[in-house]
């Protein structure tokens, strides 16, 4: 799971190397923020629902910024969790 520069969530699948461009991508699912992602106001955007997609992406892994959790619980329920970081203030401290 990471988040990419363009704000996407994706669900890595596998990376392809270009020989060519020496550049390396990732193929993804893309995940979707539910309508009512902030479930935990408190927790700010640390903690977020999300749902699947059937959109696949290539994504270059220069692109992705910071890796993510995925809890899946009972009910089919998906949640992304961002872990807090020096700049801010977080769930987990």
């Amino acid at each position: 799971m990471a988040l990419t520069k363009k704000g996407q969530i994706i669900a890595m699948k596998y990376f392809i190397y270009c020989k060519k461009s020496q550049a390396v991508f990732s193929i993804a699912y893309l995940l979707a923020l539910d309508p009512e992602c902030f479930i935990f106001p408190q927790a700010g955007q640390h903690m977020l629902k999300v749902v699947e997609t059937n959109s696949i992406v290539a994504t270059p892994v220069c692109e992705i910024i910071e890796k993510l959790f995925l809890v899946s619980i009972s009910g089919g329920l998906k949640f992304v969790i961002r872990m807090p970081n020096m700049h801010g203030h977080g769930l987990l401290k």
